[in-house]
């Protein structure tokens, strides 16, 4: 006994051990990779940021340049310091990191030509938009109609150059220019050269975009994010293998724990299970020695037939603990049941006639007995007994006078199941001799009523 506590002792000692150890491995350990994983979705995010404006700065969507020179200030900022932190350079590859940041310094100088040249063909572009606006309403009578006619094709080509750039446009603007280049006035003059500018810096902006998209950045960045992703990921993988560990170890000491504490209170449960079953037997008992005691002393207590039915009724709803108890008695052509008697929470009710087909009743009488403990309205929905369109349970015995006659039928019914099915089939079974004598003696009645009548 004591090297069993001894044994017991050391094991939860080493237990606590081992978890002390993991919790520190799996809590307080430090994890670099998550913020380099957070820094490298900032570049990433920035990257794509940029990308945008310079597309959105080529479309003349935007003017200034103060979202490209932030954008490309963060950026560079944030490629500094994921340079600077602690990531496993032999899995990842300090050359990879390295070309990144050359990559992105010659992108700065791209940004930078981009910048030059865009705001020079930004002004040209002005100026063509102006004069096309001041085509027309100003100083009109100062030039010929086919001057006028020159410059507004010419103004037509250089906007379509503009979105679309292309040797086909731009042979189309060259002879136009030249058309008017013939004594031009001071005017004419600009026009031709923000003309021959936009000719010019056009293709070379777009030249500068295309070496931007060479440079791949994005993809480079992407490489380094799964790389450092897998890298995070074996390092979660091996975090798992500790949580389960750790799981184990703490699920086997929690059980061990619970072992003791049932141990412990075995002796007060099995104490406890006892006395209730006891006490479920006792009450059980009861209310069965009651519900019989009834049935007996039905002939003692009444006289009045509805009052001995309701009393038989009564005793089999407050024994079995149902809201519905009722006698049938079937008419000579089995067509048709009337109810001697109907006990519906409580309220008694009597003289009831109803058809038997597609009713439970009919099924008693064809089988001799019904037992549906939960799902009595699935499998008579359309019942013709309104009373228990709303039950669940339901058991129904079928009444046999000593001929092997049937005359009826006596069922009970329930809102909820019925706890215990087979001791409920058992007192109605018992209630349905009482039943039997009931009806026999409601036959006798009747026809000695009729034989009075026929005397008189």
């Amino acid at each position: 006994m004591i090297k069993g506590n001894i044994n017991h002792w050391i094991g939860i000692v080493l237990l606590i051990s081992v978890i002390s150890f993991l919790f520190y491995k799996t809590i307080f350990s430090d994890l670099p990779l998550t913020e380099t994983v957070g820094a490298i979705e900032e570049i990433h995010y920035l990257q794509v940021q940029l990308h945008r404006d310079l597309l959105r700065y080529r479309s003349n969507q935007i003017q200034q340049y103060d979202t490209l020179n932030k954008t490309l200030s963060a950026l560079e900022t944030n490629i500094a310091a994921l340079a600077d932190s602690n990531i496993p350079e032999e899995d990842i590859g300090i050359r990879t990191i390295e070309a990144l940041d050359r990559s992105i310094h010659d992108q700065s100088e791209l940004v930078e030509d981009f910048k030059t040249h865009h705001s020079i063909l930004q002004n040209s572009l002005l100026y063509i938009f102006n004069a096309s606006t001041d085509l027309y309403s100003v100083k009109p009578k100062t030039q010929s109609k086919q001057k006028l006619r020159i410059t507004a094709e010419l103004i037509t080509l250089l906007l379509e150059y503009n979105e679309n750039p292309g040797h086909n446009i731009a042979n189309k603007i060259y002879p136009l220019i030249d058309a008017l280049n013939h004594k031009p006035d001071i005017d004419t003059n600009a026009l031709i050269n923000h003309g021959l500018i936009i000719i010019e810096r056009l293709p070379e902006t777009d030249e500068i975009l295309s070496k931007f998209n060479s440079l791949n950045i994005e993809n480079q960045i992407i490489s380094i994010k799964n790389k450092v992703n897998t890298l995070k990921e074996t390092q979660n993988q091996n975090a798992e293998r500790f949580n389960v560990f750790l799981l184990i170890c703490s699920i086997y000491l929690i059980f061990y724990i619970i072992y003791i504490f049932v141990n412990l209170q075995k002796s007060k449960e099995k104490l406890s299970e006892s006395n209730s079953n006891l006490n479920d037997e006792i009450g059980l008992r009861t209310r069965t020695e009651k519900a019989l005691y009834q049935l007996v002393d039905i002939d003692k207590i009444h006289h009045n037939d509805d009052d001995r039915i309701l009393h038989l009724l009564n005793a089999l709803c407050n024994a079995l603990d149902v809201e519905y108890a009722y006698i049938g008695r079937i008419n000579p052509s089995c067509s048709s049941v009337e109810l001697l008697g109907l006990l519906d929470h409580g309220m008694f009710s009597s003289g009831i006639v109803y058809p038997l087909q597609d009713t439970p009743c009919e099924e008693v009488i064809n089988n001799g007995r019904l037992v549906h403990n939960n799902d009595f309205n699935n499998y008579f929905p359309d019942s013709n007994i309104g009373v228990l369109s709303n039950t669940k349970s339901y058991i129904g015995i079928r009444l046999v006078d000593k001929d092997e006659e049937v005359i009826g039928i006596i069922a009970i019914a329930s809102d909820e199941a019925i706890n215990d099915s087979n001791l409920a089939e058992n007192i109605l079974t018992i209630a349905s001799s009482r039943a039997i004598i009931e009806l026999q003696r409601q036959v006798e009645i009747n026809n000695s009523r009729r034989y009075q009548q026929g005397l008189s």
